[in-house]
């Protein structure tokens, strides 16, 4: 594992790629380079195209031995016979295009239903900026300690034309549903879901979630298990009352069980696993999901990875870095009575004991 390559972008596209659904096929990685990433993404889909205007890095990228369609073309260029992808993947490139015209091209490229997933890098321009490069700095460091940061030999760009703040802004004016926000370290991350269906079919979606949320939580169905909530977002279930920006630490006693102190703080991407949390946390009152936003490294949940579920379908993962409050969720409705009171039979026959942390 120590010849594994890793940098900035790397790291930040491994965090996206856990979005892949498992019913995911084909998949195309814009601007390529020697391949790294169209490799990454052959791991999730089943078949993948990638797409460089640069002859040498395509030609690298062909050298390795793997079963990727490799092309010489632009994004503009690129004609596939009107082909679209399950998944569509661009790394450290959209500083190289014109963000306005590229970013509604490569969402054309995404076949309905299906994921848009970027990594991108901005200037920072503003204090909040400013100050989470400092967070990065820190946090970078853990990593070159141990691992030698791999550098591409395709064509670089610096400094990117836009700062944070426009990068976001155009995007989320280009792509209506987008989610926008930094990771670490030095990127930004912008995930989109294609609608299923016209336009007309969203405009009647949203109607129909205002009518939904008007009605009492208690009519609303139960969350699906194992049903990711929306592609990037991540949720956290308590019965804490937490205000936006808070940061949720690790180091605080346990949900589960009295006077145990727990090192990481776990968190989710589906709904029916936060609605878990929120249910069975400790403590007074209502469960309260937020949606939270993890500060730095993450791993996937041990309790339930493999050990009980292959993979991570739960989509659970734990951190010993902070979460912050992004917004609390109220659209939400509970278990029956009776999967609860099962729940809580099963907790206590295993024994809180059990939980690795």
């Amino acid at each position: 594992m120590g010849d594994v390559r890793w940098n900035s972008s790397l790291h930040a596209f491994e965090r996206l790629l856990r979005q892949v659904p498992a019913g995911a096929a084909t998949g195309l990685d814009v601007g390529c380079g020697e391949g790294e990433t169209a490799r990454r993404l052959r791991t999730r889909v089943n078949s993948v195209v990638g797409i460089d205007p640069d002859a040498d890095s395509i030609d690298l990228a062909r050298s390795h031995d793997d079963d990727i369609d490799y092309l010489v073309t632009t994004l503009d260029s690129l004609d596939l016979g009107g082909a679209t992808f399950d998944v569509v993947t661009a790394v450290a490139v959209m500083h190289h295009l014109d963000q306005r015209s590229a970013i509604p091209r490569l969402a054309s490229l995404v076949r309905p239903g299906g994921l848009l997933l970027i990594v991108g890098i901005a200037r920072s321009r503003t204090v909040a900026d400013f100050a989470r490069d400092a967070i990065d700095s820190v946090g970078i460091r853990r990593h070159t300690l141990f691992k030698r940061v791999w550098n591409t030999s395709a064509p670089k760009v610096w400094p990117p034309p836009l700062s944070y703040a426009q990068s976001r802004s155009l995007s989320l004016q280009l792509l209506d549903g987008a989610r926008y926000g930094r990771v670490p370290y030095f990127r930004y991350a912008l995930t989109w879901r294609r609608p299923s269906d016209t336009a007309c079919g969203r405009a009647e979606r949203r109607g129909a979630a205002l009518l939904l949320a008007s009605r009492a939580m208690s009519t609303m169905p139960e969350p699906v298990p194992f049903e990711v909530y929306e592609p990037g977002v991540y949720l956290h279930g308590t019965k804490a009352d937490l205000a936006v920006g808070e940061m949720l630490i690790a180091g605080r006693e346990s949900n589960f069980e009295q006077g145990r102190v727990m090192n990481f703080v776990y968190f989710t991407a589906t709904l029916d696993a936060a609605t878990w949390g929120a249910e069975l946390a400790a403590g007074e009152g209502r469960g309260r999901i937020y949606v939270v936003e993890p500060m730095g490294e993450f791993e996937d949940d041990p309790n339930v990875t493999d050990k009980k579920f292959p993979g991570n379908p739960t989509q659970s993962f734990r951190s010993r870095e902070p979460l912050r409050v992004v917004r609390e969720l109220v659209d939400w409705t509970g278990h029956s009575p009776e999967k609860l009171q099962g729940m809580r039979n099963a907790i206590e026959r295993i024994g809180a004991g059990k939980i690795e942390d």
